[in-house]
């Protein structure tokens, strides 16, 4: 079992996996926090959610081009950078 995480494909593809689960699962979360604080008010919170929505809807058809023309590993590599620099 240990031998799985030490292999240098697995181990990258699984710290991509999660940086991106962590991406997707916390900006809510904290926003979620965010309110319950009176940091954010709720016009401020929809706005903010809308605009990550645009964001994913912008970038969707672009990376389906990107994943198509290029190595799979190279994709994998550059969504997980993305997710990580989103957390």
């Amino acid at each position: 079992m240990i031998k799985v995480f030490s292999a240098r494909g697995f181990s990258g593809l699984w710290l991509g996996s999660t940086a991106s689960g962590l991406a997707t699962w916390g900006l809510p979360f904290i926003l979620g926090i965010a309110v319950t604080q009176s940091v954010l008010n709720a016009i401020d919170l929809g706005i903010v959610l809308a605009l990550r929505t645009a964001g994913f809807l912008a970038i969707l058809p672009v990376s389906g081009v990107l994943a198509d023309r290029n190595a799979k590993r190279k994709v994998v590599l550059w969504a997980s950078v993305a997710a990580a620099v989103a957390i």
